[in-house]
């Protein structure tokens, strides 16, 4: 038996990676899937915490939550990544990142002439990083 899902849906997107790694697909992690994850964890504790408190057990209640809640937002969040890498939901950001095309973002801030070669906002946080 066949479970591969690339072998029965064919993508709707451009195919940014067939196969992700686990690295490449966690830091694709965009903001919204940071937030879903944070989201999904912050409602999970909040759960725990009430579910806790008629049988007076609210802090390991609470803790168990939050960890079911972290989970689950994390495989949401990796989901997402996954299927945008994958090309089976809506991708633009990564294939112009695969493309090498600079975001709207980064082509304002080199024309500003703040980068990583001028002792910038870009040196700290992205050394290493080829534009």
């Amino acid at each position: 038996m066949n479970t591969d899902i690339t072998a029965s849906a064919k993508p709707e997107y451009p195919v940014v990676d067939r196969n992700p790694p686990f690295t490449k697909t966690v830091g694709n992690f965009n903001t919204l899937d940071y937030l879903r994850l944070t989201t999904i964890t912050g409602i999970s504790v909040t759960v725990g915490y009430l579910s806790g408190i008629k049988p007076g057990i609210r802090g390991p209640s609470m803790v168990t939550g939050g960890l079911i809640g972290l989970m689950g937002g994390f495989m949401y969040a990796y989901q997402n990544s996954a299927g945008r890498l994958m090309g089976f939901f809506p991708n633009e950001a990564e294939v112009a990142k695969a493309n090498g095309h600079f975001s709207l973002l980064m082509r304002t801030l080199l024309k500003r002439g703040i980068g990583w070669e001028r002792g910038g906002i870009l040196s700290s946080s992205f050394t290493g990083v080829m534009l």
